[in-house]
C-alpha cells in the first residue's frame, strides 16, 4: 500500500523518459506476481537499469524488493539486496553507508550459510574499507577472505583475494610486494583458462611500474593488456579503452607528451559522447594534466573548465584536481588572485591532502595577491596626491588663511586614515595567522593519526606472522588502543573546534569499532548513555583507554559460548566531579581473577585523571570510576 502511495505521489513531478520506461517495466513484473524468489531475482539484476544519482527510483524498488525479502525472512535474498544497496550508495558517493550495506551482506549470506557470496561480498568489503582508507579493516577483511577461499577450495575467489592483496599494498606504498601478489593471481587465472584475468593483471603490474619509474617494463605490461583486450572484443569496449588511457599515463609520467596525448585523444574521440560521464571526467582529467605539463596552459585552462562545469560534476572525484590544475594555471599567469580563488576552492574540497603544502602555497600566492593590490593603491594615491596638491596650491592662491585650514583638515583626515588602514592590516593578518594555525593544529591532528593507523596496520601485519596465541592476542589488543587514541585525533581534525571532543559521539565510534573487530554485532550490543558533553585531549586520551579495556574485557569473558549480552557505558557530570560507569549482564568475574597488564593500565590511567575506581559483580559486571572535571 505504502510503495503504491509512493511511486503515485512520484509519478505527479515530471519524469524524464527514461524513468517513465523503468518504472513501467519493473511494475509490469510486480503486477505479474510470478512469486517472490522470480521477483526478487528480477529485482536485483536490473535495480542498477538506472543510476541512482540521476533518479530516486533505484532506492524506491529496492525498498520493494527488501520488503519482499523481510516477508519470507529469506537471508539469501536479503545479502543480495545489500549488495544491490551498498552499489546505489556508491552511486551517490556516500561510502559510509555503502560500507554499512557491504557488512550486513556479509552478515546475511553468513546466516544463509552460502559461502561463495560470503567470499564475494568480503573481497567487495575488504575493497571498500580500502577505498574509505582504513587500511587495517581492509587487510583483516582480505586475510579472513583468504581463509574462507581455503576452506572451501575457490581458486578463482583465490586469485580475486591476490589481486585484492595487490591493490592494498599499492595503496601502502608497496609496489615490489604487490606484483608479487599479482604474479601469484596471474598464474591461478592462467590454470583456470580465465583470460580476462590474466589481461587484469598485466595492467595492474604496470601500474606498479609506473609508480616505480621503471617505465620500459609498464609499456611492456600495458601493452600486453591492449593486445588481449583487441583480440578479445566480446569483453566490450571498456577494458580495452581503459588500458589505452593507462598507456596514456604512462607515456605523460615518462614525459613523452605527444605520445601520452595521441592515446588520450582517441579515447576521448570514442568516448566524449557516450551516455556515462565517467570516461569523461577522468579521460579529460588526465588530458587536462598532460597538456598541462606540456606548457598549453590556455588550452589545459579551457579543459578544467569545461570539467567544472558539467551540470553532475558534483559527482565527480577529479574535482578537486581540476580547482588544483587552476590554480597553478593562473599563478604560472601572473593572475594571483585568480590563482587564490581556486586554489581555495581545491582546499575546501582536498582536506585530505597535504596541509602544510596547501599553506606554503596559498600564503605565497596571498602575498603575490596582496602585493598587486598594494602597488594598485600606490599608484592610486600617487594620482590622487598629485590632485590634492593642485588643489591646495590654487586654495592657497586665491585665500591663504581657507588653504591653511583646508591643509590642516586634510592632514587630520589622512592622518586618521593611515591608523584605520594600520588597524584593518593588523586585524586581516591577525584572521590569516589564526586561520593558519588552525589548519596546522588540523594538519597536525590528522597526521598523528594517520601515523597511529600506520603502527595499527603494523602490528596487525605482524600478528598475522605469529603462530603463538598468547603473543597474538597480544598484539591484538595492543592494535585496539593504538586505534582508540586514533580515532580521537581523527575526531578531532574533522570538527570545527580542534581543543575538545564530542564524547558521546566519540564513545559510541570506538563502541561500534570494537564490536566489527570481535565480530559480535550479531549478539552484544553497545548502549551509550550520556547527554553530548565536551571534553578536552587530555582528557580524553586516558578516558577512551580505560573505555576500550572494559569492553574489550565484556567483549572477551562476559559472555561465553556465543551468548547474547548488552554492555552499558553510562556517564554524568555534576558540578566539578565527572562519572564513569561501564557495565554488562554477562556472567561476572571469578574470584580468582589474576590482575593483569590491562588491569593495571586502567588503574594507572584512573591516577592520570586523578580519580578514584570501584567495581563489583551485580547482575553482570561493573566498573566505576569517578574523576575531577575542569570548569
Amino acid at each position: 500500500m505504502g510503495f503504491t502511495i509512493m511511486l503515485a505521489t512520484t509519478q505527479a513531478q515530471e519524469l524524464t523518459q527514461k524513468e517513465t520506461e523503468y518504472i513501467n517495466k519493473f511494475d509490469a513484473i510486480i503486477n505479474k506476481k510470478l512469486g517472490d524468489t522470480s521477483t526478487l531475482r528480477f529485482l536485483v539484476n536490473n535495480i542498477h537499469s538506472l543510476n541512482a544519482k540521476n533518479s530516486k527510483f533505484p532506492f524506491i524498488y529496492y525498498e520493494k524488493g527488501f520488503e519482499i525479502s523481510e516477508n519470507i525472512n529469506n537471508a539469501y535474498w536479503n545479502g543480495e539486496l545489500n549488495l544491490v544497496l551498498s552499489r546505489l550508495y556508491k552511486e551517490i558517493q556516500d561510502r559510509d553507508k555503502a560500507e554499512q550495506a557491504l557488512e550486513q551482506a556479509v552478515q546475511d549470506f553468513k546466516a544463509a550459510n552460502n559461502q561463495t557470496k560470503e567470499l564475494e561480498s568480503r573481497i567487495r568489503l575488504s575493497h571498500q574499507y580500502g577505498g574509505n582508507n582504513a587500511a587495517n579493516r581492509a587487510l583483516a577483511e582480505a586475510h579472513k577472505a583468504i581463509e574462507l577461499c581455503n576452506r572451501i577450495g575457490s581458486q578463482k575467489g583465490l586469485a580475486k583475494v591476490n589481486m585484492l592483496m595487490a591493490g592494498l599494498h599499492i595503496n601502502f606504498g608497496k609496489e615490489n610486494e604487490a606484483i608479487e601478489y599479482l604474479r601469484k593471481a596471474r598464474a591461478i587465472f592462467y590454470n583456470l583458462n580465465d583470460i580476462q584475468g590474466v589481461c587484469l593483471t598485466h595492467a595492474d603490474e604496470a601500474t606498479c611500474y609506473m609508480r616505480l619509474f621503471q617505465f620500459e617494463n609498464a609499456l611492456e605490461q600495458i601493452n600486453k593488456a591492449i593486445s588481449m583486450a583487441e583480440k578479445n572484443s566480446s569483453w566490450g569496449y571498456v577494458k580495452f579503452l581503459q588500458y589505452v588511457q593507462r598507456r596514456g599515463q604512462i607515456y605523460g609520467y615518462a614525459r613523452s607528451y605527444d605520445k601520452s596525448l595521441k592515446d588520450l585523444n582517441y579515447v576521448d574521440s570514442l568516448t566524449n559522447n557516450v551516455d556515462s560521464l565517467d570516461f569523461y571526467y577522468l579521460n579529460s582529467h588526465l588530458r587536462g594534466g598532460m597538456i598541462y605539463r606540456s606548457g598549453e596552459l590556455e588550452k589545459s585552462k579551457r579543459l578544467h573548465l569545461e570539467i567544472i562545469n558539467k551540470p553532475d560534476s558534483k559527482y565527480n572525484s577529479w574535482l578537486p584536481n581540476a580547482y588544483m590544475y587552476l590554480s597553478l594555471i593562473y599563478e604560472k599567469q601572473m593572475r594571483f588572485d585568480s590563482a587564490y580563488y581556486w586554489h581555495m576552492k581545491f582546499h575546501e574540497l582536498e582536506g585530505k591532502r597535504d596541509y602544510q603544502q596547501s599553506l606554503v602555497q596559498m600564503e605565497n600566492l596571498n602575498t603575490h595577491y596582496e602585493t598587486e593590490k598594494k602597488e594598485a593603491v600606490i599608484e592610486a594615491q600617487k594620482t590622487e596626491l598629485t590632485q590634492q596638491r593642485t588643489i591646495k596650491f590654487l586654495s592657497f592662491t586665491l585665500a591663504g588663511i581657507l588653504g591653511l585650514l583646508f591643509f590642516q583638515s586634510f592632514r587630520n583626515v589622512k592622518a586618521k586614515k593611515r591608523v584605520n588602514d594600520k588597524l584593518k592590516k593588523t586585524n586581516s593578518l591577525l584572521d590569516a595567522k589564526n586561520h593558519q594555525n588552525e589548519l596546522l593544529l588540523k594538519e597536525i591532528h590528522h597526521r598523528v593519526k594517520n601515523n597511529l593507523q600506520t603502527i595499527s596496520s603494523l602490528l596487525y601485519l605482524q600478528s598475522s606472522n605469529v603462530t603463538d596465541e598468547e603473543a597474538k592476542n597480544t598484539i591484538n589488543i595492543s592494535q585496539k588502543r593504538v586505534e582508540s587514541i586514533a580515532l580521537i585525533h581523527k575526531n578531532l581534525y574533522q570538527n570545527h573546534d580542534l581543543s575538545s571532543l564530542n564524547l558521546k559521539d566519540y564513545l559510541s565510534k570506538l563502541a561500534e569499532n570494537l564490536l566489527q573487530s570481535y565480530e559480535t554485532t550479531q549478539r552484544i550490543t553497545i548502549n551509550v548513555n550520556m547527554a553530548e558533553v565536551k571534553i578536552d585531549i587530555d582528557t580524553a586520551i586516558p578516558l577512551g583507554l580505560i573505555i576500550n579495556e572494559l569492553i574489550t574485557n565484556s567483549l572477551k569473558y562476559a559472555f561465553p559460548n556465543g551468548e547474547k549480552g548488552i554492555i552499558n557505558i553510562d556517564f554524568w557530570r555534576r558540578d566539578n566531579q565527572s562519572k564513569l560507569k561501564v557495565s554488562d549482564n554477562g556472567i561476572g568475574k571469578s574470584a580468582d581473577s589474576k590482575e593483569n597488564f590491562g588491569s593495571k593500565l586502567i588503574s594507572l590511567l584512573t591516577k592520570q585523571l586523578g580519580g578514584t575506581i570501584s567495581s563489583s559483580n551485580d547482575s553482570g559486571y561493573w566498573t566505576e570510576i569517578t574523576f575531577p572535571t575542569e570548569l
